[in-house]
């Protein structure tokens, strides 16, 4: 089983998007620290990625790279 933590995901991509590093702080801070829209956003685009994830694994949907 994989275990995905949700305040991990969202700090990895906010610090691929932003090319800064968290530094000391955790995922749990890091998440913390955003306003709550920002916070929603970024939930919200977690889901539909693990969702489309799970898709793809469960032979739902295709992955075609152009």
């Amino acid at each position: 089983m994989l275990m995905i933590n949700r305040d991990e995901l969202i700090t990895r991509i906010i610090e691929a998007w932003t090319g800064t590093s968290r530094g000391e702080l955790s995922a749990v801070e890091v998440v913390d620290s955003l306003t709550d829209d920002v916070r929603d956003r970024c939930e919200t685009m977690v889901d539909v990625f693990l969702n489309f994830v799970g898709e793809v694994a469960a032979g739902e949907r295709r992955i075609v790279l152009h």
